[in-house]
């Protein structure tokens, strides 16, 4: 079986990690965690199923994290929360411009990775975060354009 890539790319040093058919994560690095962890940063969370994450929320409610999303492009939305959230100043967008979020809508989440994942998931978009403050938006790379 090949590999999937389904997680949202957060990385100091831009490395994209996948999910292999057995539910592994995997990168396309080869340095140890620990080197990893000291030379890159790493902000990424593991992957959570829908009802893992729905656990997670009910069991700590108080540390839930949220955004106020509206019916509106989904481009300055999303630029705004990582301006906020990760600090980034400039976004390089390789994605259609004309993305829109259909509704009012709080976002909730367990910490702003998974907030963040949350959102892109249903554009199958992915972020890499650079630590010169600049993130670039693209499509994950099995994503089916229309």
């Amino acid at each position: 079986m090949g590999v999937s890539t389904r997680i949202v790319v957060f990385s100091a040093c831009a490395v994209t990690f996948s999910m292999n058919a057995q539910g592994m994560a995997t990168s396309d690095v080869k340095i140890s965690s620990m080197q990893w962890q000291q030379d890159c940063g790493v902000l990424t969370q593991p992957l959570r199923s829908p009802s893992q994450l729905q656990a997670e929320l009910t069991a700590s409610p108080s540390q839930t994290v949220s955004f106020l999303l509206k019916p509106a492009l989904l481009r300055p939305q999303l630029e705004e929360l990582l301006a906020t959230h990760w600090q980034v100043q400039r976004v390089i967008w390789y994605a259609a411009q004309d993305h829109l979020w259909p509704t009012h809508f709080e976002l909730i989440a367990s910490d702003w990775d998974a907030l963040l994942e949350r959102l892109l998931t249903p554009y199958q978009l992915r972020v890499v975060l650079h630590a010169n403050h600049t993130a670039v938006v693209d499509y994950l790379p099995q994503a089916l354009q229309r």
